[in-house]
């Protein structure tokens, strides 16, 4: 149910992918679950690449709708790569 380490990986120099990347990482943090903080996540070339192990599809979609939202509230253009795994317990 856990992912192995927290968002934080930025594959760019670009400070585009690293605000993308933070701002991500903001929006896992204070999704109102601590399981999302330990999603991965990692910035290329302005896609936003999710992975980790979560125990069901409903969290898949909030880590997703969560990086998404903020990416539409602050209007940026982002893309989220959602290769989160679904493993039921």
């Amino acid at each position: 149910m856990l992912a192995s380490q927290p968002c934080a990986t930025a594959t760019s120099a670009d400070p585009h992918d690293r605000h993308l990347l933070a701002l991500s990482h903001f929006a896992l943090r204070n999704s109102g679950y601590r399981l999302l903080s330990l999603i991965e996540c990692e910035s290329i070339n302005g896609v936003i690449v999710l992975s980790g192990v979560v125990g069901s599809f409903y969290f898949k979609q909030v880590a997703q709708e969560a990086v998404l939202r903020v990416f539409r509230n602050l209007e940026l253009a982002g893309r989220v790569d959602n290769q989160i795994n679904v493993r039921a317990r």
